[in-house]
Protein backbone atom coordinates (compact mmCIF):
# COMPACT_ATOMS: atom_id res chain seq x y z
CA UNK A 1 0.00 0.00 0.00
CA UNK A 2 2.83 2.36 0.88
CA UNK A 3 4.50 1.66 -2.44
CA UNK A 4 1.30 2.60 -4.27
CA UNK A 5 1.09 5.85 -2.29
CA UNK A 6 4.72 6.75 -2.97
CA UNK A 7 4.34 5.92 -6.66
CA UNK A 8 1.22 8.09 -6.95
CA UNK A 9 2.93 10.92 -5.09
CA UNK A 10 5.94 10.78 -7.37
CA UNK A 11 3.75 10.78 -10.47
CA UNK A 12 1.83 13.78 -9.18
CA UNK A 13 4.93 15.80 -8.36
CA UNK A 14 6.72 14.76 -11.53
CA UNK A 15 3.74 16.10 -13.44
CA UNK A 16 4.20 19.44 -11.68
CA UNK A 17 7.79 19.54 -12.90
CA UNK A 18 6.78 19.45 -16.55
CA UNK A 19 3.19 20.73 -16.67
CA UNK A 20 2.86 23.36 -19.40
CA UNK A 21 -0.06 25.60 -20.29
CA UNK A 22 -0.62 27.84 -23.30
CA UNK A 23 -2.03 31.28 -22.52
CA UNK A 24 -4.43 32.49 -25.21
CA UNK A 25 -6.58 35.60 -25.46
CA UNK A 26 -9.70 34.13 -27.02
CA UNK A 27 -11.75 35.03 -23.95
CA UNK A 28 -10.82 38.72 -24.04
CA UNK A 29 -13.39 41.11 -25.55
CA UNK A 30 -13.45 40.67 -29.31
CA UNK A 31 -12.79 43.64 -31.55
CA UNK A 32 -15.73 44.36 -33.82
CA UNK A 33 -14.75 47.83 -34.99
CA UNK A 34 -12.07 48.85 -37.47
CA UNK A 35 -9.92 50.25 -34.71
CA UNK A 36 -8.84 48.09 -31.75
CA UNK A 37 -10.32 48.39 -28.32
CA UNK A 38 -7.84 49.98 -25.96
CA UNK A 39 -7.02 49.04 -22.40
CA UNK A 40 -5.19 52.03 -20.96
CA UNK A 41 -3.46 52.92 -17.71
CA UNK A 42 0.00 52.91 -16.23
CA UNK A 43 -0.41 49.50 -14.59
CA UNK A 44 -3.20 48.19 -16.79
CA UNK A 45 -3.04 44.43 -17.03
CA UNK A 46 -4.61 41.46 -18.73
CA UNK A 47 -5.00 38.34 -16.60
CA UNK A 48 -5.12 34.89 -18.20
CA UNK A 49 -4.99 31.59 -16.29
CA UNK A 50 -3.34 33.07 -13.18
CA UNK A 51 -0.74 34.94 -15.24
CA UNK A 52 -0.66 38.72 -15.66
CA UNK A 53 0.54 40.83 -18.60
CA UNK A 54 1.36 44.48 -17.95
CA UNK A 55 2.76 47.22 -20.19
CA UNK A 56 4.64 50.40 -19.28
CA UNK A 57 5.56 53.09 -21.82
CA UNK A 58 8.19 55.83 -21.60
CA UNK A 59 5.26 58.25 -21.42
CA UNK A 60 3.02 56.79 -18.68
CA UNK A 61 -0.20 57.95 -20.33
CA UNK A 62 0.63 55.66 -23.27
CA UNK A 63 0.98 52.54 -21.14
CA UNK A 64 -1.40 49.69 -21.74
CA UNK A 65 -2.33 46.72 -23.87
CA UNK A 66 -4.70 46.51 -26.80
CA UNK A 67 -6.70 43.49 -27.95
CA UNK A 68 -7.17 42.36 -31.52
CA UNK A 69 -10.01 40.06 -32.50
CA UNK A 70 -11.58 38.88 -35.72
CA UNK A 71 -13.29 42.23 -36.31
CA UNK A 72 -10.04 44.16 -36.56
CA UNK A 73 -8.13 44.94 -39.75
CA UNK A 74 -5.04 43.87 -37.83
CA UNK A 75 -6.38 40.41 -37.01
CA UNK A 76 -3.73 37.81 -37.84
CA UNK A 77 -5.84 34.67 -37.57
CA UNK A 78 -6.04 34.50 -33.79
CA UNK A 79 -7.07 36.82 -30.96
CA UNK A 80 -3.99 38.57 -29.60
CA UNK A 81 -2.53 41.21 -27.33
CA UNK A 82 -0.26 44.07 -28.36
CA UNK A 83 1.39 47.02 -26.64
CA UNK A 84 -0.58 50.22 -26.97
CA UNK A 85 2.39 52.32 -28.12
CA UNK A 86 6.05 51.94 -29.12
CA UNK A 87 8.82 52.73 -26.65
CA UNK A 88 7.20 50.45 -24.11
CA UNK A 89 7.87 47.14 -22.40
CA UNK A 90 5.53 44.24 -21.70
CA UNK A 91 6.02 42.07 -18.62
CA UNK A 92 4.67 38.59 -17.90
CA UNK A 93 4.44 37.25 -14.35
CA UNK A 94 2.39 34.90 -12.22
CA UNK A 95 -0.27 36.45 -10.01
CA UNK A 96 1.17 34.70 -6.96
CA UNK A 97 4.72 35.83 -7.77
CA UNK A 98 5.97 32.24 -8.04
CA UNK A 99 8.54 31.04 -10.56
CA UNK A 100 7.75 29.72 -14.04
CA UNK A 101 9.44 28.85 -17.35
CA UNK A 102 8.66 30.74 -20.55
CA UNK A 103 8.84 28.12 -23.29
CA UNK A 104 7.49 29.84 -26.40
CA UNK A 105 5.46 32.77 -27.73
CA UNK A 106 3.77 33.44 -31.08
CA UNK A 107 4.62 36.76 -32.75
CA UNK A 108 2.88 38.51 -35.66
CA UNK A 109 3.27 41.86 -37.39
CA UNK A 110 0.97 44.44 -35.85
CA UNK A 111 0.10 46.44 -38.97
CA UNK A 112 -0.75 43.52 -41.28
CA UNK A 113 0.20 45.68 -44.29
CA UNK A 114 3.31 44.06 -45.75
CA UNK A 115 3.29 40.46 -47.10
CA UNK A 116 6.44 39.53 -45.16
CA UNK A 117 7.96 41.23 -42.14
CA UNK A 118 11.36 40.43 -40.62
CA UNK A 119 12.06 40.95 -36.94
CA UNK A 120 15.61 41.32 -35.66
CA UNK A 121 17.09 41.03 -32.17
CA UNK A 122 13.84 40.28 -30.37
CA UNK A 123 15.12 40.34 -26.78
CA UNK A 124 13.64 38.90 -23.58
CA UNK A 125 14.90 39.58 -20.06
CA UNK A 126 13.91 37.47 -17.07
CA UNK A 127 14.31 37.88 -13.32
CA UNK A 128 15.54 34.62 -11.80
CA UNK A 129 13.78 33.28 -8.73
CA UNK A 130 17.16 32.68 -7.07
CA UNK A 131 18.39 36.19 -7.83
CA UNK A 132 19.97 37.83 -10.84
CA UNK A 133 18.69 38.04 -14.39
CA UNK A 134 18.78 36.02 -17.59
CA UNK A 135 18.32 37.15 -21.17
CA UNK A 136 17.58 35.51 -24.49
CA UNK A 137 17.58 37.17 -27.90
CA UNK A 138 16.11 35.80 -31.12
CA UNK A 139 18.42 37.16 -33.86
CA UNK A 140 15.98 37.18 -36.76
CA UNK A 141 12.71 35.65 -37.95
CA UNK A 142 10.18 36.44 -40.67
CA UNK A 143 6.39 36.32 -40.46
CA UNK A 144 3.91 36.49 -43.31
CA UNK A 145 0.84 38.66 -43.51
CA UNK A 146 -1.96 37.13 -41.43
CA UNK A 147 0.43 34.69 -39.77
CA UNK A 148 2.03 34.09 -36.39
CA UNK A 149 5.54 32.72 -35.98
CA UNK A 150 6.30 30.54 -32.94
CA UNK A 151 9.42 31.63 -31.07
CA UNK A 152 10.83 28.80 -28.94
CA UNK A 153 12.82 29.83 -25.86
CA UNK A 154 15.22 27.76 -23.79
CA UNK A 155 16.92 30.06 -21.27
CA UNK A 156 14.00 31.74 -19.50
CA UNK A 157 13.59 29.10 -16.80
CA UNK A 158 12.77 29.52 -13.10
CA UNK A 159 11.97 33.19 -13.52
CA UNK A 160 9.49 35.35 -11.63
CA UNK A 161 8.95 37.73 -14.55
CA UNK A 162 9.90 38.17 -18.21
CA UNK A 163 10.01 41.52 -20.01
CA UNK A 164 10.32 42.38 -23.70
CA UNK A 165 9.99 45.57 -25.74
CA UNK A 166 7.73 46.88 -28.48
CA UNK A 167 9.98 46.74 -31.51
CA UNK A 168 9.93 48.19 -34.98
CA UNK A 169 8.24 46.57 -36.83
CA UNK A 170 5.60 46.59 -34.13
CA UNK A 171 4.26 43.25 -32.94
CA UNK A 172 1.27 41.45 -31.48
CA UNK A 173 1.53 38.19 -29.56
CA UNK A 174 -0.49 35.08 -28.75
CA UNK A 175 -0.15 31.46 -27.52
CA UNK A 176 2.30 32.12 -24.71
CA UNK A 177 3.43 28.72 -23.42
CA UNK A 178 4.60 28.61 -19.82
CA UNK A 179 5.47 25.86 -17.36
CA UNK A 180 4.99 26.18 -13.62
CA UNK A 181 7.99 25.56 -11.38
CA UNK A 182 7.09 23.58 -8.23
CA UNK A 183 7.60 25.15 -4.82
CA UNK A 184 10.59 23.93 -2.74
CA UNK A 185 8.16 22.07 -0.47
CA UNK A 186 6.94 20.04 -3.45
CA UNK A 187 10.50 19.10 -4.31
CA UNK A 188 11.07 18.14 -0.69
CA UNK A 189 8.04 15.86 -0.74
CA UNK A 190 9.30 14.30 -3.95
CA UNK A 191 12.68 13.66 -2.32
CA UNK A 192 11.02 12.12 0.74
CA UNK A 193 8.87 9.91 -1.46
CA UNK A 194 11.84 8.67 -3.41
CA UNK A 195 13.79 8.21 -0.18
CA UNK A 196 11.06 6.08 1.37
CA UNK A 197 10.87 3.97 -1.77
CA UNK A 198 14.64 3.51 -1.71
CA UNK A 199 14.69 2.51 1.98
CA UNK A 200 11.93 -0.04 1.50
CA UNK A 201 13.71 -1.45 -1.55
CA UNK A 202 16.99 -1.75 0.37
CA UNK A 203 15.23 -3.34 3.36
CA UNK A 204 13.50 -5.87 1.12
CA UNK A 205 16.80 -6.77 -0.53
CA UNK A 206 18.43 -7.15 2.90
CA UNK A 207 15.72 -9.55 4.05
CA UNK A 208 16.01 -11.56 0.85
CA UNK A 209 19.77 -11.85 1.32
CA UNK A 210 19.24 -12.94 4.93
CA UNK A 211 16.87 -15.71 3.82
CA UNK A 212 19.39 -16.96 1.29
Amino acid sequence: MLRIFVFALCLCLAGQLSAAVTLTFDELPDVTATLPSYITGVTTASIVDDFIFTNVASNPVNSGLQTYGSGSQRYAGSASLAPLFPNSTTTLARLDGAAFDLLSIDIADLTQVNPDVTFSNFAFSGVKSVGGTVSETVPTFTVGQGEFETINLTMLTQVTSVTWGQLSPFHQFDNVTVSAVPEPTSLAFLGVGLGVAGVRRARRKHLQDAVV
